[in-house]
């Protein structure tokens, strides 16, 4: 069976690779580590991915970040909230639109947000333990994806 250009096969095989990817970023050191952080920080997946998108960006307004990280602008408030009562971001009106709010990184805000990607940049045990060689395989294989 086709649908389009890919075979209910290409399809299921694609759907098995995904599946183990989806495996490797829920393995349990990876989601430990994660978790071990925020308990730490005092801070929910949300706000720690906000601090991890405004590390990138840099400031940003609030409907981009809402568009960044695929969500309601209304969820960005709920987000902001707890950065700003730990102080780890400003909210400031735009220049040229005072309707609109700009979120900026503080001093703290942006070193939490780099140990923040450093956990996310934790690979799983299972992954560490490769071999260089095979590492570099997958690594190939991964950028052809790109």
């Amino acid at each position: 069976m086709h649908m389009g250009n890919v075979t209910v096969r290409d399809a299921d095989s694609a759907q098995m690779v995904w599946r183990q990817i989806r495996r490797l970023m829920a393995e349990p050191d990876v989601v430990a580590n994660d978790h071990r952080f925020m308990r730490r920080i005092g801070l929910t997946a949300g706000p720690v991915r906000m601090l991890r998108a405004l590390l990138s960006s840099g400031p940003q307004p609030m409907h981009v970040l809402a568009d960044r990280l695929g969500c309601d602008k209304s969820y960005v408030t709920g987000l902001v909230r707890p950065l700003l009562a730990k102080s780890l971001v400003t909210l400031e009106p735009d220049g040229s639109d005072g309707r609109v709010k700009i979120v900026s990184l503080t001093a703290e805000g942006r070193d939490l947000a780099r140990d923040a990607q450093l956990v996310y940049d934790t690979p799983p045990m299972v992954l560490s333990a490769q071999t260089p060689e095979t590492l570099e395989r997958l690594r190939a294989l991964l950028d052809m994806l790109q």
